[in-house]
């Protein structure tokens, strides 16, 4: 994301430090910088937004919010701590959405009586910054909101779309296979049912690839009046797969594909409809907001000061958490969280049952059981997953006498009927609800429960439990008995959620989708405190006697022997194209099963560095690995030995057999390569009483590779007998530059006073494939500069 030093300072009132300074700060507390550039009016600061903060930060104002909290600088105006906008309903334009999951939001305004003429000289500077072209004032206005606020906006002519009975209509809905659009720059696109159109509702042309980009055939031009204004949100997977599928990226698809809060839309909208009444005239005629799924509640978490301190490893006080808190403008409360939960759970007592109901949009109007109990631990800033065999796994285990109010009860069915599952109606419509789960769906999935769990409720104390009950006649959250809760006739285990420590409980603004449980509520803090704030803390000295592993130890032993003979150790993949056991979700389709054996791996791996031996000196490669290999009966490690050289292979396997005085045999083997079960030697041997911790300290300089190809060329020179075979390789070296990368004299003779040196060269870029134009100049500069030195001809 670029940003320009000049937008940022709108942003405060007080004069901001140097883009050195900013991008110092950045650097440590928040995100990499790619650079700091200096333009002929600004200073342009790129700045490495990842996906985990693509969703407020990929804007100047995301940025401005960043340095505010880092350097404790107020900012002079927060869009989005304004209350939300409350618009006049459009008479002329309605909006319908065809799949609310796709498109979560619609907010649109109608302005007429625009003029559209080139912008401001102010508003070209800021985007010409960017690097972004200036087209119109409509057009610029719409750009400038985006990279300020981060919600891409769009502008259709109005005129340009059907009226129909006095008005326009806007519909968002799937392509049809085969259905056409030419963007706004003049490409067309064949479109299928995975993308997303905004269409002309009454004369469903489409108009625009939504979230992507605009389409020609509403394109805002010089004869342009009247507007629609588009302030949308999609759904951030389908955005991405339409974006891959038409091979199609803007600026607009990498925050929508990155997600954005449905909230951001009505301010986009207020923004830009501000700027442009401003800059172009016109009167805002009404607005439309499409909201289908609105979310019923902020999100909320939280986070103990045990567990802040325990996982940064740091002394931080109450006072330290709430400055930084503050700092942030979050909304936050320090509770108790059993209180608070015991609070909580009473409060809804009455509330309506409904059968898979969710937190964020049916919460705290309706309830399940689960979602009960995980929406008021939420309120007391503790997370606790959703469905109830996951919380069950989640907690901590507590026997019934030592039940405390805020414990979870888990329980089955009454009979064997209830335990296989259970009938209800829903929309008219009698289906059948599996009430009992043996398996953990998405908290450690797949774990499993014998006993199975179907409900779950909050104890509150003096034998009396608080839970959402839909299969008795009350339908609805009720406290009982639970000795004559016929929910609770059979209970599976009791479960401890949070312990007695104060929390902070966070209100997550709406723009900060990253913020969902506590430890990343701790990163926030320790980022903002500065690691390295945080102490060096040695790490005791184990009092125990470390007990051996014989496998280690062994495969340590073989690591050790089979380097120092000039064997290299690697690694190759544990998939493959065939073997006994496939894997369910293959990263390739080379790779669908677990490997049998080491054979395939190593004879890649040998014919690979065979090729490139040049690049390391030449010789003879060695390479072994130690790996685990799979069938379908065994999982075992296994030692692979190969080279390009036979008699290296049984040169090393003659000193490991003596050194482990133990005869080696191979389960698969040729002249070049030889392969073991590994555990099944290491079986055989005795027991290690202690490890080897003599470890010698070798310099390790590492030196990148290059990716691009090499080349050979020899050169033989004579030279008078005085020089040596070290003068001259340092002479070739000086003038051939940074392409020689490897060098090996491989002849040698004297005659009549003279002495014959001949040098195999390696030429290799590290940027390019070299040209054979590339390799004569360098082989041309050293001829000529040995030829010029007495004594010496190149033959």
């Amino acid at each position: 994301m670029l940003i320009s030093y000049n937008w940022l300072q709108t942003y405060f009132d007080t004069k901001l430090p140097t883009p050195d300074e900013l991008a110092e700060k950045l650097t440590f507390h928040s995100f990499e910088i790619e650079g700091v550039e200096k333009t002929e009016n600004d200073t342009v600061i790129d700045v490495d937004v990842l996906p985990n903060r693509a969703h407020d930060c990929l804007s100047h104002r995301g940025i401005a919010k960043e340095l505010s909290v880092l350097f404790e600088i107020p900012l002079n105006r927060d869009v989005l701590r304004e209350d939300e906008p409350e618009f006049s309903e459009s008479k002329l334009l309605s909006v319908d959405i065809e799949d609310s999951l796709l498109c979560r939001r619609y907010s649109a305004a109608v302005i007429r009586g625009v003029k559209v003429a080139p912008s401001p000289e102010w508003l070209k500077a800021r985007l010409e910054a960017l690097g972004q072209r200036s087209i119109n004032n409509i057009v610029d206005a719409t750009n400038y909101v985006m990279f300020g606020l981060g919600q891409p906006l769009h502008a259709f002519d109005m005129k340009k779309l059907e009226e129909r009975d006095g008005a326009y209509r806007i519909n968002v809905r799937s392509a049809h296979d085969g259905e056409s659009i030419t963007t706004l720059t003049g490409e067309g696109y064949e479109l299928t049912p995975q993308t997303l159109l905004i269409t002309d509702g009454n004369s469903d042309a489409p108009i625009g690839i939504a979230g992507i980009k605009g389409g020609k055939i509403a394109e805002v031009d010089q004869e342009t009046t009247d507007i629609v204004l588009e302030s949308a949100n999609f759904n951030p997977a389908h955005t991405r797969k339409s974006s891959q599928i038409l091979k199609l990226r803007t600026d607009a698809s990498t925050r929508f594909e990155n997600e954005l809060a449905p909230e951001y839309a009505p301010y986009g909208l207020r923004e830009v409809v501000a700027l442009i009444l401003d800059i172009a005239g016109g009167e805002a005629e009404g607005y439309v907001d499409i909201f289908p799924r609105q979310q019923s509640i902020p999100y909320i978490t939280g986070v103990s000061l045990e567990e802040i301190n325990s996982l940064l490893g740091t002394s931080v006080k109450e006072q330290d958490v709430e400055q930084i808190l503050d700092r942030f403008g979050f909304v936050f409360e320090r509770v108790s969280p059993i209180d608070r939960v015991l609070e909580e759970a009473r409060k809804h007592e009455g509330v309506s049952y409904k059968y898979g109901a969710s937190i964020r949009f049916d919460a705290p109007k309706a309830f399940d059981c689960s979602s009960f109990v995980s929406y008021v631990f939420s309120r007391a800033g503790v997370g606790v997953p959703r469905i109830a065999i996951d919380q069950y796994v989640c907690g901590e285990e507590v026997a019934e006498d030592d039940l405390k109010p805020g414990d979870v009860v888990f329980s089955i069915g009454k009979d064997t009927e209830a335990r296989e599952s259970f009938k209800r109606v829903a929309d008219g419509a009698e289906v059948t609800v599996q009430a009992v789960k043996y398996q953990t769906i998405e908290y450690m999935p797949g774990t499993a429960v014998v006993s199975g769990v179907s409900h779950c409720g909050i104890y509150l104390g003096d034998g009396k439990v608080i839970h959402a009950a839909g299969k008795s006649s009350d339908n609805q959250v009720v406290v009982n008995d639970i000795a004559h809760d016929v929910n609770f006739a059979n209970i599976v285990g009791y479960r401890r959620m949070v312990d007695t420590a104060p929390r902070f409980v966070v209100a997550v603004p709406f723009e900060r989708l990253d913020l969902r449980i506590k430890e990343d509520l701790i990163e926030e803090i320790g980022r903002v405190y500065g690691y390295e704030n945080v102490s060096e803390i040695p790490v005791e000295k184990e009092k125990q006697k470390v007990s051996v592993n014989k496998n280690f130890y062994y495969a340590e032993k073989i690591r050790d022997l089979l380097t120092t003979k000039g064997f290299a150790e690697v690694y190759t993949y544990s998939m493959g194209e065939s073997g006994d056991i496939e894997i369910e979700n293959p990263i390739a389709e080379d790779k669908k099963f677990l490997r049998t054996s080491l054979v395939g791996g190593l004879s890649g791996s040998l014919g690979l560095n065979t090729k490139n031996a040049p690049l390391f000196g030449g010789g003879d490669v060695r390479i072994f690995e130690i790996g685990k290999v799979f069938s379908d009966d065994i999982e075992y490690t296994s030692l692979g030995i190969a080279s390009s050289n036979s008699k290296n292979v049984l040169e090393v396997l003659t000193d490991l057999s003596g050194e482990l005085e133990q005869k080696i045999e191979a389960s698969e083997s040729n002249k070049e390569l030889f392969v073991c079960n590994l555990d099944m030697l290491v079986a055989n041997l005795p027991e290690p009483k202690e490890y080897d911790v003599s470890v010698e300290q070798k310099q390790v300089v590492y030196r990148p590779f290059s990716s691009y190809p090499f080349a050979l060329r020899d050169i033989a020179v004579w030279v008078p007998e005085k020089v040596t075979a070290d003068d001259l390789l340092e002479e070739i070296v000086s003038v051939a530059g940074d392409l020689l990368v490897q060098s090996s004299l491989f002849d040698e003779f004297s005659k009549d006073g003279r002495v014959s040196y001949a040098y195999r060269l390696v030429l290799q870029s590290p940027e390019r494939t070299l040209s054979d134009e590339d390799i004569d100049a360098v082989m041309n500069r050293v001829t000529v500069q040995l030829s010029n030195k007495e004594g010496f001809e190149v033959r």
